[in-house]
């Protein structure tokens, strides 16, 4: 990233819990816009990409005219010699889960991708399926034979199921009983399919007999 002499670059810089968001006014080197329009989301414009990897790392953002880069598509570093530094996105996505429990003040989601295109979904137009989510335990430490790690992991629990929800335009504004108890998440569709694997993936971190609730799939996702 480099530097417009002409602009205050904190004025440039906006600081999202998932994302940061660039003005045009600071200069990126690094980042592209592919001419692939971002599938049915808020303020979603085109595509961006990283001109060296070709990963797609964010999006243009129509509401400030900026490049939007998520944090999970991004690794830092103090010089070109360090090696570059990241967190893992299993991390990211449970902290947007956690985080709707914030902003949404319910512990059930219904989660949907639709908001930018993944790498793969260029030459396929298939959509992940939305997924129902049950925040059951926000915040646990567990010990388990299955975990490379020696120390106590911090999760949370979360129940989950695939969900039969079909979202439309005629679904805006419906304040039923089940709108009121259950929150509405959208995830980019590659990440959709990171937090399916992840999900499917911690089943090993439990026995065998507490992998399975009340027709609810159990998991424990690793958190900041």
């Amino acid at each position: 990233m480099t530097r417009n002499p002409n602009s205050s670059f904190q004025r440039s810089f906006l600081l999202h819990l998932f994302c940061f968001v660039i003005t045009t006014s600071a200069v990126l080197t690094f980042v592209q816009k592919v001419d692939e329009p971002i599938v049915e989301g808020s303020n979603g414009g085109s595509a961006l990409e990283c001109t060296e990897c070709r990963a797609l790392i964010g999006s243009i953002d129509l509401s400030s005219d900026g490049h939007k880069l998520r944090k999970s598509r991004l690794a830092l570093s103090l010089s070109p010699e360090q090696p570059p530094v990241f967190f893992q996105s299993e991390l990211w996505l449970t902290s947007q889960l956690l985080n709707s429990i914030s902003t949404q003040g319910v512990r059930k989601f219904t989660v949907v991708s639709g908001t930018s295109p993944s790498s793969t979904s260029r030459a396929s137009s298939h959509v992940p399926n939305p997924l129902n989510i049950w925040i059951f335990t926000p915040d646990l430490k567990i010990a388990s034979t299955a975990s490379p790690f020696k120390t106590p992991l911090r999760v949370a629990k979360i129940l989950w199921k695939d969900s039969e929800a079909v979202f439309s335009g005629t679904d805006e504004g419906r304040l039923d009983r089940k709108a009121l108890s259950q929150g509405h998440i959208e995830i980019p569709e590659d990440e959709m399919s990171e937090l399916r694997a992840c999900l499917e993936g911690s089943a090993r971190l439990l026995p065998e007999g507490g992998r399975e609730f009340r027709g609810w799939r159990v998991a424990l996702m690793e958190r900041f």
